[in-house]
């Protein structure tokens, strides 16, 4: 796809090393976001048939269906291929997981992550509450107290003149 998402990977990918290409059901519009930045744009049917000389996809399109298909790939035998779709609905089936060389990840992952970490913060900020109440009664102490001697010492230094 090349909505807003594809753009920005597209932009910031390159400048941290990774070579980019684009594609898109439309080959005109994955032009209007490749000869820009310079990046080559390929076939999507060739993607989808084969992803062979990529190392990952990165998938972001509003196809109804998905456009990567276990079908397409279970006869396929190749390296690594790391698939992170960012659809909704994927474009990237579930059942790719089961090919010993897809490693996907979809935005399902990210919200569970996303889930687990709030989570993981709130028990957190509930075990360090007594803690940081503490601290800051002491904090509330100590100044009180400091305040208080300036104030003794001030009085004592005005009785004195």
């Amino acid at each position: 796809g090349v909505g807003p998402m594809t753009q920005y990977l597209a932009e910031r990918l390159p400048e941290r090393g990774f070579k980019v290409a684009v594609a898109n059901r439309t080959r005109s519009r994955a032009h209007e976001l490749a000869d820009p930045l310079e990046l080559p744009v390929i076939d999507l049917p060739r993607l989808q048939h084969d992803p062979l000389g990529f190392d990952a996809i990165v998938t972001a399109t509003a196809a109804p269906e998905p456009i990567f298909t276990l079908d397409a790939w279970q006869s396929l035998k190749r390296p690594i291929l790391r698939i992170l779709d960012l659809a909704l609905p994927p474009d990237s089936e579930p059942g790719l997981e089961q090919l010993p060389w897809v490693h996907r990840i979809d935005l399902s992952a990210f919200l569970a992550q996303t889930t687990t970490a709030r989570a993981q913060r709130a028990e957190a900020a509930l075990k360090a509450e007594p803690y940081l109440i503490g601290a800051a009664g002491r904090l509330r102490h100590r100044a009180m107290t400091r305040a208080r001697k300036l104030h003794l010492v001030s009085e004592i230094g005005r009785a004195h003149v």
